[in-house]
């Protein structure tokens, strides 16, 4: 039994990360599996993940190919989601667009991420919002960028945990006013409630 080296668990967090791209697992697993992937100091351990979570026989290692990326014309964007006074919910399992666009007038937008499905690695949010309160929770180890523009009298409450290497990605752009962003990152059995 070998130890696997550093080239192998990267080779496998790529596999795992293009998983969640095509909806093959989720955030929550590719979070989980993560821990597993990079503390084991088993081949067999890496070998039985590619075999369960990916379907692939267990094989040496080789080097990886570059992934396929569709061309960004050929996917548009869903319908924008519109509250005012209202909220927008989008929680459990769930397909995450590559962008998705949210106005929100004096309401809520709510996003778990925890167990949804991405379409891509990078996702955008464009958020347009008047006096609202934005929250997102994520597994530990998803990556956030705020591109955030004329943030008028609003607050942002983000947990700034260390992103794992090559994770989804959140991006952020719109603009805001008299609002308030929480984004907070969640291990597999907390919740965020209960803080």
């Amino acid at each position: 039994m070998s130890s696997p080296s550093e080239q192998q668990r990267q080779q496998l967090q790529n596999e795992l990360t293009r998983a969640v791209g095509t909806g093959r697992i989720n955030i929550k697993q590719f979070d989980y599996l993560m821990g597993i992937v990079w503390s084991s100091d088993s081949m067999d351990v890496l070998q039985s993940i590619r075999r369960d979570y990916l379907g692939q026989a267990a094989q040496q290692y080789q080097a990886a190919s570059p992934p396929v990326r569709p061309s960004a014309g050929k996917m548009s964007s869903p319908a924008p989601l519109k509250t005012t006074l209202g909220t927008i919910e989008l929680t459990g399992d769930w397909r995450v667009p590559a962008r998705q666009e949210f106005i929100i007038n004096a309401g809520t937008l709510h996003i778990d991420l925890r167990q949804a499905r991405a379409d891509s690695l990078v996702t955008e949010f464009n958020i347009t919002a008047r006096m609202a309160t934005i929250r997102i929770i994520t597994p530990v180890g998803v990556a956030f960028e705020n591109r955030m523009t004329n943030n008028i009298a609003s607050t942002f409450d983000v947990d700034h945990t260390d992103p794992h290497p090559n994770a989804p990605r959140v991006i952020l752009t719109g603009t805001i006013s008299g609002s308030v962003v929480k984004i907070r990152r969640v291990r597999r059995h907390d919740t965020w409630w209960k803080r």
